[in-house]
């Protein structure tokens, strides 16, 4: 008796990233009633660093996949289970960040371009970190991203009140070397998420 098998490919479903969704709306909300509250604590950029380090935090779940050992037995290419989840949790990434955005006061627009640098390279690294972890066989890597992300932000803003010089660069002019430094290592998290994802 021959029996017809159907590719398994077809009925594995889309991953809905909702620890991102859910982390991006809960830090647009939060800052969104801050604002209306306390606009002054709103508008400090400590808060400011915090959501943006949030966010990032957030997306450091977007590969999270609990049964990818098990979807390893089957010929679908890696990018191809991440692009849904990825694509979907940018988008509420970046929707949380333009929620942001107004519930500030009008910026300058270098300081706005600034910042929104600053949010996409935080979470490229997150999304580079959390590949590097998944291709070491971690299949839930946001849980470790999550906590040392944030950590090591408000260790480097720490540390550079200590010493006297900026590590973000909106706090600086757009052109400076800082503002090319966080380009430089966005580029080179770009090409660590497709390396890794390419590679498996």
């Amino acid at each position: 008796m021959t029996v017809a098998l159907r590719p398994v490919t077809a009925t594995l479903p889309l991953r809905v990233p909702w620890v991102t969704v859910a982390g991006s709306s809960l830090v647009a909300g939060m800052l969104t009633v801050l604002s209306a509250l306390a606009p002054g604590s709103a508008e400090s950029p400590l808060t400011v660093r915090l959501a943006q380090l949030a966010l990032a935090a957030s997306a450091a779940y977007l590969l999270d996949d609990a049964g990818a050992a098990l979807t390893r037995v089957v010929p679908r290419p890696l990018w191809r289970r991440r692009l849904f989840p990825v694509a979907l949790g940018l988008m509420a990434v970046s929707a949380a960040w333009v929620a942001v955005v107004l519930a500030l006061p009008p910026l300058d627009q270098p300081v706005l371009r600034a910042l929104t640098v600053e949010v996409a390279v935080l979470v490229l690294v997150a999304l580079a970190a959390s590949s590097v972890l998944a291709a070491r066989d971690e299949p839930e890597p946001g849980n470790l991203v999550a906590v040392a992300l944030p950590l090591a932000g408000l260790g480097a803003l720490v540390l550079g009140g200590v010493l006297g010089f900026e590590v973000f660069p909106s706090q600086l002019p757009l052109h400076g070397v800082m503002t090319a430094a966080w380009a430089s290592v966005g580029v080179c998290c770009v090409v660590v998420f497709v390396r890794t994802t390419r590679a498996a």
